[in-house]
């Protein structure tokens, strides 16, 4: 073995060594209290001879080891029951403490909560103003919309207003000349009745007498026949008289021409038994009956006596 692997060894022995609690302790032990004789040895002015002197004289005592063993031993034994004495009060103290600060942490949570809550019910409180707001708002806009739709009916009333004053204008003038026209046609169906009755009266003289010389003429004419004819002259209106006037035949009976009129007068003719119809392929022909036969050549024979005596 080396000096090199002495002095290795020896440094790491003495490593271990003031490893231990008690090395430790006597160590900083005798630095405190023996350190008049280090600050002698290292600020001192006087030679290394003198220091030795002083040291041996004044320092070299049994006390210069006992006090550091004693206060070691009070360092490692003795100390730690005293903090242990020490700290049980301030462990109890430290509990309190921590108890005190958890408490007013949990008084601050609680504080915070509380103001937190007071924030929730500030936004809630902003947020149902601004939704108040909103719906004041559209009910403000839907109050505008429903004036204006307002106004607009209000102009659409008064022009439909003034159109149906307009029309009720027209309407009553139309009225008042629909009145006029009316009287005017009365006068006229009065005139034109007028003319025909007293066209019918002199038809109905002539129209007797024919049929009295039809009966001369005719001897085998059924009475039942005449009163047929006579019944049916007394009912025939303007417009039938005016067909029969018309009318020409054919050599079989069928109806040439002259029922250019309306269907309704037609069908008058028919249900006084005048005309009678029959189908012909697709196409319907008008013939006389025999009373039609007889009243319209009565009545045409009456025409030409009329033209006659006018001329």
């Amino acid at each position: 073995m080396t000096i090199a692997d002495l002095i290795k060894e020896f440094i790491e022995t003495s490593k271990e060594r003031l490893k231990s609690p008690f090395s430790g302790a006597f160590l900083w032990s005798f630095g405190i209290y023996n350190w008049r004789p280090f600050f002698l040895l290292m600020f001192s002015d006087a030679s290394m001879e003198d220091k030795i002197v002083v040291i041996n004289h004044e320092y070299c005592k049994p006390g210069a080891i006992l006090w550091p063993i004693g206060l070691a031993l009070f360092y490692i034994v003795i100390l730690p029951f005293i903090m242990w004495l020490i700290d049980w009060p301030v462990v109890f103290a430290k509990k309190i403490r921590l108890a005190k600060v958890y408490e007013n942490k949990n008084n601050v949570i609680i504080e915070k909560i509380a103001i937190a809550a007071k924030i929730s019910e500030l936004k809630n409180a902003e947020s149902g103003n601004k939704e108040l707001q909103n719906l004041l708002d559209e009910n403000t806009s839907l109050k505008e919309q429903t004036f204006s739709l307002q106004e607009s009916i209000n102009q659409i009333n008064e022009l439909n207003k003034n159109r149906i004053d307009g029309l009720n204008d027209q309407l009553k003038i139309a009225i008042e000349t629909s009145n006029e026209k009316q009287k005017e046609i009365n006068k006229m169906n009065k005139l034109v009745d007028s003319d025909f009755n007293q066209m019918r009266s002199r038809w109905h003289r002539r129209f007797n007498r024919k049929i009295q010389r039809l009966e001369q003429d005719y001897p085998t004419l059924s009475p039942e026949l005449v009163k047929e004819i006579y019944s049916v002259s007394h009912l025939l209106n303007y417009y039938e008289f005016e067909i029969l006037i018309k009318i020409e035949t054919s050599n079989t009976g069928s109806i040439l021409n002259g029922l250019d009129e309306n269907l309704e007068t037609l069908k008058g003719l028919q249900g006084k038994g005048l005309l009678r119809t029959q189908y012909n392929g697709s196409k319907i022909e008008f013939f006389l009956t025999d009373v039609g036969k007889i009243v319209t050549e009565v009545i045409q024979d009456t025409r030409d006596e009329e033209s006659e005596n006018i001329s």
